[in-house]
Parts: C-alpha cells; structure tokens; sequence
C-alpha cells in the first residue's frame, strides 16, 4: 500500500482560492475573512462550522457576492465554478446551463 495520495478523480464545481474579505470602518479596517480556500467536488457536501464571528457567513456572502460595498470590499481570492471567477461576475447573468 503507498502512502502517496491519490489524484481526486471526481469532478471540481467549486475551487475557492485565498478569499480576503474586509469592512472599512471609522474605527479602521476589520479584515473578517482572512485567506479562506477549499475545493469542493462532484457529491461532496460542505459544511463551514467555526465560532461566533469567525467569518463563516461573511465567506459565503463573498462568494455570491453579497457583501454591502462600501463599507465590505472583497480583496482578493477567487471562486472558479463552471470555469467563472465568481467573484468577478455578475452572479444573476451567469447561464450555467449547458
């Protein structure tokens, strides 16, 4: 038996790269979602369990894009699914469908 890990040969719908969400406040700037990345795959569900305010929920508003800009901003990162930067798109014109 190897200890290598195998390659997932199941299908990637999701990959979320290094997302950085912050809110610029008078007080300065909270950076709530800190580097947050995972793939998720064909039949795989996901479940995003933490601590009261560790940014599970700002994560996913990042993703569909759904963080009030101002004052949240989304930084940096990437969320490919069907081969489209989530974050970069207008979510509601996607047609996926296909």
């Amino acid at each position: 038996m190897s200890s290598q890990a195998k390659p997932d040969a199941r299908h990637k719908i999701l990959q979320v790269q290094d997302i950085k969400t912050r809110f610029h406040t008078q007080d300065g700037t909270v950076h709530a979602v800190n580097g947050v990345s995972f793939d998720l795959h064909e039949g795989e569900l996901l479940g995003v369990v933490g601590e009261s305010g560790s940014g599970k929920s700002v994560t996913m508003m990042s993703l569909l894009k759904l963080i009030p800009m101002p004052p949240g901003e989304i930084a940096s990162g990437k969320a490919i699914f069907e081969d489209k930067n989530l974050v970069q798109h207008d979510l509601i014109q996607l047609d996926t469908r296909s």
